[in-house]
């Protein structure tokens, strides 16, 4: 019997599971992987889906590639998780690997303050008054412990993870300013959590449409808050999903 061709998958976006879903009736194996046991649960489970659970530097990424030899190696990670990318990227280029990037659209800005990264951020947060809702994360709260007064200024909209609220308690974050939750959020659920916290900013990554940046949007602009937004890296490679699944059919995987 042929042995099926292997698609390696790293699913971090909504797009990523979307690509795997469309796959199901392809005569491919797919390996998914993904870096938390929460995104383990947002995959639906298929019968040529096999899930990989952890984090994978450099040196774990060439090894897979040299045992496994996929077809394709896809990243579907999110825009800002550069250090990834990267990572996938120099394994596939050093391994003979084929690589093909799923980018994220990108959302209108337009009214937005964009700032390169989140000491920018932090440096202007310390000249203004008022409340902050940060809605970009566990993963860099370090930096806005630098905020005057944050304890009593900031509050947190993140995943509940018991890992993602020991940390942030832990830093000094009043456990009544942080809000545990999983999205997808609306523009009504939004302005209420902005309204709960009487917040003069919102803090957001360009997370693009599909990872709900239009309706914190409209919903910072209705409650008057000035929404800061956190410039991605610009990536000149890559395409949309259409785009991805017309590759993988030019390669003969379909």
């Amino acid at each position: 019997m042929d042995t099926k061709p292997l698609i390696w998958i790293f699913a971090g976006t909504s797009e990523g599971r979307e690509l795997i879903r469309l796959l199901a009736a392809w005569q491919v194996e797919i390996i998914a992987s993904v870096a938390t046991s929460y995104g383990e649960l947002l995959l639906t489970p298929q019968k040529n889906l096999q899930i990989m659970c952890g984090r994978q530097d450099y040196l774990q990424i060439a090894k897979f590639i040299q045992e496994k030899k996929p077809s394709c190696v896809i990243d579907a990670t999110h825009p800002y998780a550069v250090a990834v990318t990267g990572n996938l990227k120099a394994a596939c280029k050093d391994y003979g690997a084929r690589y093909l990037r799923l980018l994220r659209q990108k959302s209108n800005t337009e009214g937005c303050m964009l700032m390169p990264g989140y000491l920018e951020a932090v440096e202007y947060l310390n000249g203004t008054e008022g409340n902050i809702v940060l809605t970009t994360g566990s993963n860099h709260l370090e930096e806005f412990t630098r905020i005057r007064n944050f304890n009593e200024r900031v509050f947190l909209r993140m995943l509940p993870f018991p890992s993602s609220l020991e940390k942030a308690l832990g830093l000094g974050f009043k456990p009544g300013n942080v809000i545990c939750i999983q999205g997808p959020f609306t523009e009504e659920l939004n302005r209420a959590l902005f309204r709960y916290a009487c917040a003069k900013y919102v803090v957001s990554k360009e997370s693009g449409p599909n990872g709900g940046f239009g309706a914190k949007k409209k919903a910072a602009e209705s409650m008057g808050a000035s929404l800061i937004v956190i410039e991605r890296t610009e990536e000149k490679d890559g395409t949309d999903l259409l785009g991805v699944l017309n590759e993988l059919e030019r390669q003969g995987l379909a």
